[in-house]
């Protein structure tokens, strides 16, 4: 599961929009949904987990299992 849709689930979970989580994380419109393509920054990433009262590690966790089983042994 890439970031974003990570992000989208925790957030309809909790019952927060999209929309709230950028406005109060100072992050234009949109910018969430091109994180499936352009990767975050730490900074921006730490801010959605804060609103979420989630990890980091919840946000990326799937993202660094797909990554670490690419790498040869």
């Amino acid at each position: 599961m890439q970031i974003y849709e990570k992000i989208k689930l925790i957030a309809k979970n909790k019952k927060i929009t999209i929309d709230a989580i950028e406005k109060e994380a100072n992050l234009g419109r949109g910018s969430l949904s091109k994180w499936n393509t352009v990767s975050p920054s730490v900074g921006n990433l730490l801010k959605v987990a804060k609103i979420l009262g989630c990890s980091l590690d919840d946000l990326i966790q799937d993202e660094e299992a797909e990554n670490q089983s690419i790498i040869p042994a």
